[in-house]
């Protein structure tokens, strides 16, 4: 499973130091922030029956908890077009290693 937004992979495996190097920006070191991912997260997960996914990569800690925020508000027709977009990103990412700005 892929680990939340704010929590560290476990393992070594491919996905764990991936999950790991695109979520580098996504500070937790304040327990603010923390307490807010966290509870963000559970939230999504009530909401939508599914781990919160968003491209990570080149996002600090403020812009995933605003997206995470304001996805809270989206329908679920909505929220998986949103997850799909999210899901193209972060393939991307994998595939060329950069975020293609």
């Amino acid at each position: 499973m892929h680990p939340r937004i704010g929590e560290r992979p476990e393992g070594d495996d491919a996905g764990a130091r991936h999950a790991s190097t695109e979520q580098a920006g996504v500070d937790v070191s304040d327990e603010s922030v923390e307490h807010r991912l966290r509870a963000g997260n559970l939230a999504y997960e009530r909401c939508f029956g599914q781990v919160f996914l968003i491209r990570a990569a080149g996002r600090d800690a403020d812009a995933v908890l605003k997206a995470l925020d304001s996805r809270l508000g989206n329908d679920p027709q909505t929220e998986a077009a949103v997850v799909e977009h999210e899901l193209r990103e972060i393939a991307a990412v994998r595939a060329t290693g950069s975020l293609g700005e």
